[in-house]
């Protein structure tokens, strides 16, 4: 029984994840594709140098440090965020649990994880002399931006449901005062007429 429990919840995970991912997909096979031609079609070449001026002269090394350290900056976010909802017991993991949004959280901070720690790699070990490796780079680039606005609005999802959590429970929590303290005058109300 639980390895059907585990194989069911690998295979939603699964459908979660590339449910997920086909805007990102899709983005980076425009992209590429795009790429393609310019680099490939004659008509395009004129184009195809501006673009290679471009990125040699814009996206240096150092930009290459920068976005490399702010991209590992997004795995430790993803990351910190994974541990607190994964091992803290709240009301709001509940709510998760509920609205079936823990396999389409662990999706994107895996897909984000994974992405972003293959810029790392690259940003690091791929010397970026050649603009057609820059050009990749920035296309995986937009994909990982594309991922980190997804999860963004993804915490602003939870954080609502927390919110509205919250409220319900200082709505119950104030109701059971006010219902105490009408017991609590009825009480006095008793002694008070003996």
């Amino acid at each position: 029984m639980k390895n059907l429990r585990e194989v069911q919840s690998y295979k939603s995970l699964t459908k979660s994840l590339l449910s997920n991912i086909r805007l990102e997909v899709a983005v980076f096979a425009v992209l590429t594709i795009s790429l393609a031609i310019i680099i490939l079609n004659p008509k395009t070449q004129e184009l195809h140098n501006l673009l290679k001026i471009f990125f040699i002269n814009y996206v240096t090394e150092n930009r290459i440090s920068l976005i490399t350290s702010v991209v590992a900056i997004f795995i430790g976010i993803y990351s910190t965020i994974l541990i607190v909802i994964s091992t803290s017991k709240m009301s709001i993991t509940e709510l998760l649990l509920k609205s079936k949004m823990d396999t389409q959280i662990l999706a994107i901070i895996g897909f984000g994880i994974a992405q972003n720690f293959l810029l790392v790699i690259l940003g690091v070990f791929i010397p970026m002399q050649k603009w057609i490796f820059l050009e990749m780079y920035l296309c995986l680039l937009c994909i990982a931006m594309i991922s980190f606005s997804k999860f963004i609005l993804l915490l602003y999802r939870i954080f609502k449901l927390n919110v509205a959590s919250m409220v319900r429970e200082l709505d119950k929590e104030k109701d059971e005062q006010i219902e105490l303290m009408t017991k609590i005058e009825d009480i006095l109300n008793q002694i008070k007429s003996k």
